[in-house]
């Protein structure tokens, strides 16, 4: 069942790195000047999704890398399969899991459903347990460079994953609060949680 979490937003101040000194004693030596950047990224709401499998340490340690690859890419393409299906794309795959855009926060929603059940299909591999996965997301604002996303909304939907425990699907309330009445009915409230950061 989705759950839901308050979130905590948090003022980040950035400034800039300090110009490099030419280097002592060395003939011809000249300093090479740091240049602002201006920043090309846009400014754009959306949801942010990471998905990942579940104690895959423990799968590479039990079946070994090539077998556990297998198991993990198998996954892997589901995850991008259902992103897909609602208007959602993969941005990367980090290792065992991966992070996925949506317009809207009930596209993300529906397609977090979807991954946990068709996961949840699987068989499990002859003699191991079945695969499961975990997921976290949240709706906000974020800077969309390219094809990737940055900023507190990403983080934010990072630690609602690491929250989140096999077989879960997390998000925050803000997040919750953006979905349809059916979809909200479908979530449950956690008490506050510690969220680092």
């Amino acid at each position: 069942m989705p759950a839901n979490l308050l979130d905590k937003n948090s003022e980040k101040v950035q400034t800039p790195l300090p110009r490099p000194r030419a280097p002592l004693n060395v003939a011809r030596a000249q300093p090479s000047p740091v240049r602002e950047q201006a920043v090309t990224a846009e400014r754009v709401m959306l949801a942010v999704l990471f998905a990942d499998v579940s104690d895959s340490t423990r799968l590479y340690e039990n079946m070994g890398d090539t077998a556990a690859f297998t198991q993990v890419r198998e996954c892997l393409q589901i995850l991008n399969e259902a992103a897909q299906r609602y208007q959602g794309r993969v941005v990367k795959t980090i290792g065992d899991g991966a992070m996925c855009v949506f317009s809207k926060a009930e596209d993300a929603a529906r397609s977090a459903i979807e991954m946990q059940d068709r996961i949840d299909l699987r068989p499990p591999s002859p003699g191991r347990s079945k695969l499961t996965i975990r997921i976290g997301f949240h709706y906000g604002a974020v800077l969309r460079e390219g094809d990737d996303v940055f900023g507190d909304t990403v983080n934010v939907a990072a630690r609602m994953a690491g929250l989140a425990v096999p077989g879960q699907i997390l998000m925050t309330a803000s997040t919750v609060q953006s979905l349809s009445g059916e979809l909200q009915q479908k979530t449950r409230r956690l008490d506050a949680l510690a969220v680092k950061g």
